[in-house]
């Protein structure tokens, strides 16, 4: 089997990481082990009073508005364990924790109070910015960020970040979840600046550079725990470093283009970073206007997923993504690709570009180590004492294609994926995946990597 450089280093890693993986399992199972256990019958109690404690600088109402369950309501052991992950998913949180205490009550029904502790994560940090864009080591990037993800209270996220060495940019990001409470109002905002390089294959030239300026500003409504829509208006101005033509809209190569994104978003999935109930849609419509030319096309893009336990705890995912547009000329800052951000299991370092993309994916979870919290008394800082860990031995398969306007998608060439690896949940949301991925090559010709972040 032959392996590349970059292949050989992503091996390395992954023998290194499962090294550390197999030390920390053997220190872990002799640590004080925090899981969640339910000692009453389920079924069986009503819900009297909602208590909340260790919110310390967290309003109480960014916890009760995730729950699906309220005050006279059945409660059921499926239900806790729902609402300790949607209240987990904030991303604030180190630990989560429901109990329920009996309570004494004039009602003939069995009553109980549910008792939710939390233990909040470090709300902000300044932290350093280094690594390879697209996983290319000559492409290096270094910079600093400090990020808020509790800003107010109110789980608002500030970003601020400087970026230099390949594709500098300095962004900043502000995300409003609650602009109106009693209307469920939600917004943001972002500013960016940014040199990018081109990532076309099909206009190929390492210096061809695009500068880049950016203001979108996002407002939105919530309508129940599960659905929320919004629309996004934004400005962008790419101007080119060289005057080639049929890359911009317009003839003096600096495009100036207004934005709006009507999106639909329903989210019943119980744990964002790595779900194993529930669904994700998202439908979202894009038009772009270039006033110099009066050049206008839309975008039409679907996302859906699905997540379902089976047999026992497995869980059985699949994806369906859809990004079409309707125009003759779409400008190269436009191009869509697979291999970059998204890339396809089975096909890791492959690149995929076109003015379309169309993706089917499905995934099997295994779980090895089921998710736990575990207690290091030890710890200095109480945000990094409860460490949440699980472990899965994951199947993929997926098929994917990327395709230009005027090409026939019955003609199109799909990539299909094939593969397993191990996934690690880790602390603080994060999620490392190490795989084999093999494609329409066959199994020996496949390769090993490692991401960050669940797949779908």
């Amino acid at each position: 089997m032959y392996f590349s450089g970059a292949s050989k280093f992503i091996l390395k890693l992954f023998k290194y990481f499962l090294f550390l993986f197999i030390v920390l399992i053997n220190n872990i199972f002799g640590q004080n082990k925090i899981s969640p256990t339910y000692a009453f019958p389920d079924s069986f109690y009503y819900l009297k009073n909602i208590v909340i404690q260790g919110n310390r600088s967290t309003k109480s109402f960014v916890i009760t508005r995730e729950l699906t369950i309220f005050t006279n309501s059945l409660i059921t052991h499926q239900d806790l364990n729902y609402n300790s992950e949607r209240i987990y998913s904030l991303g604030i949180f180190t630990k989560v924790e429901l109990l329920i205490e009996q309570t004494n009550s004039d009602s003939l029904l069995p009553t109980a109070d549910l008792h939710i502790n939390v233990v909040e994560r470090l709300n902000y940090l300044v932290y350093p910015i280094f690594g390879f864009r697209d996983k290319e080591t000559d492409k290096l990037f270094y910079g600093v960020g400090f990020a808020h993800i509790n800003f107010r209270e109110q789980k608002e996220n500030l970003f601020f970040e400087v970026v230099r060495g390949y594709d500098p940019t300095i962004f900043i990001f502000h995300n409003i979840p609650y602009l109106n409470s009693d209307d469920n109002i939600f917004g943001n905002y972002k500013i960016a600046s940014s040199d990018l390089y081109n990532r076309s294959k099909k206009f190929e030239g390492d210096s061809i550079k695009f500068k880049t300026n950016l203001f979108n500003a996002t407002i939105g409504k919530r309508f129940s725990v599960y659905t929320r829509s919004s629309i996004l208006f934004g400005w962008k101005q790419i101007k080119l470093n060289y005057n080639i033509p049929d890359l911009l809209s317009s003839t003096d190569f600096n495009d100036k283009v207004f934005t709006t994104i009507i999106e639909f978003n329903y989210d019943s999935r119980n744990l964002i970073e790595y779900p194993s109930s529930g669904s994700f849609q998202k439908y979202q419509l894009h038009q772009y206007y270039n006033l110099d030319v009066s050049t206008n096309y839309f975008r039409y893009l679907i996302d859906s997923r699905f997540y379902k336990q089976i047999l026992g705890d497995n869980i059985l995912t699949a994806k369906i993504f859809i990004n079409v547009a309707q125009n003759k000329f779409i400008p190269i800052y436009d191009h869509q690709y697979f291999g970059y951000q998204d890339r396809l299991q089975g096909h890791y370092f492959n690149v995929l570009e076109g003015e379309n993309l169309s993706s089917f994916a499905t995934e099997l979870h295994y779980p090895i180590i089921k998710p736990k919290y575990f207690y290091f008394a030890d710890i200095p800082f109480e945000e990094f004492r409860d460490i949440r860990f699980a472990t899965y031995l994951s199947f993929f398969a997926n098929t994917s294609a990327a395709w230009w306007g005027k090409d026939k998608i019955s003609k199109t060439f799909f990539y299909t994926g094939y593969g397993a690896g191990l996934h690690f949940l880790l602390p603080y949301s994060l999620v490392v995946r190490t795989e084999y991925g093999f494609g329409n090559r066959g199994l020996t010709k496949g390769n090993f990597y490692w991401d960050i972040g669940a797949a779908f």
